[in-house]
């Protein structure tokens, strides 16, 4: 649950900032107390783009592993079953 929570995180934090942002905007600009309803549409694009940029950073950056290499199947000895592995 924590690494789906941490995956997550940026998408969060900015979402509740942009909330933060646009109420402190539109209470210190309304002379009446009545808030207008905040652009739904453009938050919820901006946090897909924003978690596609997440997506994207850290599989370059946490799962950097070089391509190639050679494939070892499974295989029963013995002892057991040696489990597939790749030889880089």
């Amino acid at each position: 649950m924590l690494a789906y929570l941490i995956r997550f995180l940026p998408i969060i934090i900015i979402t509740v900032l942009l909330l933060l942002i646009w109420l402190f905007f539109k209470k210190s600009k309304s002379k009446s107390n009545q808030l207008a309803t905040p652009p739904w549409f453009y938050y919820i694009a901006l946090a897909i783009i924003i978690f596609g940029f997440v997506l994207v950073f850290l599989r370059f950056n946490q799962f950097a592993e070089k391509p190639g290499g050679q494939y070892i199947p499974p295989r029963y000895t013995n002892e057991g079953i040696v489990p597939g592995y790749v030889n880089r």
